[in-house]
């Protein structure tokens, strides 16, 4: 019976390894040239090819900021950067701290998908701190605290 269990034990511990070993080898599969090639044809069978290319891996490049429960998202080009909500009032600091270290003095524009305390609440913190070209909101979002000179836009529905 002790024998039993030991060997099933064994079995287990067997299988782990060998799970984990073959991971290892896929992993690596996926970083050598016949791996890439696999990934682009995937790729391209599944139409996403296209939109792959047209994106140089230098033009753009989008962070997601780590504020909690909030929403704070990066997006930089060679034209300049936009932010993607604001993160809560109190959580304001990480998304300057953030722009700070990207060394971002200026933002193209700020968009607010809604006017939830999550992704609304650090704007005026950070309006104040970095200069905005312009506020993009859709018309279901009133915003208050901004500084007086500030562009807001509205947008709505099947806009671009």
């Amino acid at each position: 019976m002790r024998n039993t269990k030991r060997g099933a034990r064994d079995g287990r511990k067997l299988v782990r390894t060998g799970a984990l070993v073959l991971v290892l080898l896929l992993l690596a599969f996926c970083y050598m040239p016949p791996g890439r090639a696999m990934w682009t044809e995937l790729r391209r069978a599944c139409g996403l090819l296209p939109f792959a290319q047209s994106l140089p891996n230098a033009d753009l490049t989008v962070y997601a900021i780590d504020v909690g429960k909030a929403d704070a998202i990066l997006i930089e080009t060679p034209e300049g950067a936009v932010l993607s909500d604001c993160a809560t009032a109190e959580q304001a600091k990480t998304v300057l701290r953030v722009l700070k270290q990207r060394n971002i003095q200026k933002l193209r524009a700020v968009w607010i998908s809604h006017a939830d305390s999550d992704h609304v609440g650090g704007l005026t913190q950070i309006l104040r701190e970095v200069p905005t070209e312009e506020v993009v909101t859709s018309m279901y979002t009133e915003l208050t605290g901004l500084p007086e000179d500030q562009i807001v836009r509205t947008v709505s529905a099947g806009e671009t």
